[in-house]
């Protein structure tokens, strides 16, 4: 997981990440999407952070399982795209920032639709 240091440029004052319509409470493990909390499980909220720790760099499914799940993993890479549609499903219309890269994987992109 990151160190919340990694995100000074997305620090708002009262210490939440905010990208977008999204917001993040680091501290108490909280998302919403404009202003509304959202329940992701443990492994999507780890997901959101990584995507936006590594923000418009297509990820692989394999580099997104050595992040995510750590290289001691033993499942599909299809694992990843189950866990993907979760977190798109429970991001609602904030979901459109995980784009789908063809044959090869994920990527991030910032900026409201």
């Amino acid at each position: 997981m990151s160190s919340i240091s990694r995100y000074h440029g997305l620090l708002a004052k009262n210490g939440c990440l905010v990208i977008d319509e999204i917001t993040i409470d680091p501290a108490r493990h909280i998302v919403s999407v404009d202003g509304k909390t959202i329940n992701l499980a443990p492994k999507e909220y780890d997901l959101l952070l990584m995507f936006i720790d590594h923000k418009d760099l297509v990820l692989t499914r394999d580099q997104i399982l050595d992040n995510a799940w750590n290289s001691d993993f033993e499942g599909y890479d299809r694992t990843v795209d189950s866990h993907i549609k979760k977190l798109r499903k429970a991001l609602g219309k904030a979901g459109y920032h995980i784009e789908t890269v063809i044959k090869t994987g994920y990527v991030w992109k910032s900026g409201k639709k």
